[in-house]
């Protein structure tokens, strides 16, 4: 798979074999969502939690209304993919930034590779 900016940072070019996606990432631009053949139904809990999962594995720490604005979810249905993966020992909650004035979040890993 490839990836390719198109503009400014604000969409970008997946080549993943044969096809092509142009994916938006500015907010407010609805992109069209089809199933591909095969796909199963997911539930949205398992969804949420994937896409939360696989940010924070990138993101480094952030505050669940930070991520809920870069994901375009409700905060509250962040904070519980938070919850659920920390009951798991996928992340974890404190302070990370110096600057930090509220609760922040971070994967394990990310989290291991900055404290020492």
């Amino acid at each position: 798979m490839r990836a390719s900016s198109l503009s400014e940072g604000r969409a970008f070019r997946v080549r993943d074999g044969a096809r092509a996606v142009d994916s938006s990432v500015v907010p407010g631009v609805a992109l069209e969502r089809k199933a591909l053949p095969g796909d199963l139904p997911v539930e949205r809990e398992a969804a949420l939690q994937a896409v939360t999962r696989g940010w924070m594995e990138v993101v480094g720490p952030v505050t669940p209304s930070e991520l809920a604005a870069r994901v375009a979810l409700p905060v509250s249905e962040v904070e519980q993919a938070l919850y659920r993966l920390e009951s798991v020992g996928q992340v974890l909650r404190g302070r990370f930034r110096p600057q930090s004035t509220s609760e922040e979040w971070c994967d394990r890993g990310c989290c291991s590779a900055f404290t020492g």
